[in-house]
């Protein structure tokens, strides 16, 4: 490898590492704002699998044959669609949270990179 090369090489990678850099503080940022998302919906899920444990009991107490039964059932299948619902976007959200690891450990191998380059040219 000659010093051009290894030069263009070095230049390249810390044009990478600035933009991965922009990039990751952006993830960053976003990351901060889901992760409080995520809390809030932890909190929501909570409540909305407590209120439906609460209409399943007063189903089960209250008996098939109850007039009211139909209409609490319809009030549970909601209740545990929107348990579902915010099931599945907690798990999209845990996985935005992921890709600013990602990020963070390819700036993270590409600073090292560029090190051992410039120790390399220093000894060219």
């Amino acid at each position: 490898v000659d010093l051009y090369e290894l030069s263009t090489s070095i230049v390249v990678k810390e044009e990478l590492i600035e933009k991965l850099q922009a990039s990751h503080d952006k993830y960053e940022a976003m990351r901060l704002f889901y992760e409080s998302k995520l809390q809030e919906m932890g909190g929501l899920l909570h409540n909305k699998e407590l209120e439906s444990e609460k209409l399943a009991d007063e189903l089960r107490q209250m008996g098939s044959d109850h007039e009211m039964s139909k209409a609490m059932q319809h009030k549970l299948k909601e209740k545990q669609t929107q348990i579902a619902e915010l099931k599945r976007k907690q798990r999209d959200l845990t996985k935005l949270t992921s890709v600013v690891s990602r990020n963070q450990s390819q700036i993270t191998r590409l600073r090292k990179d560029v090190i051992d380059m410039k120790r390399k040219k220093i000894l060219l």
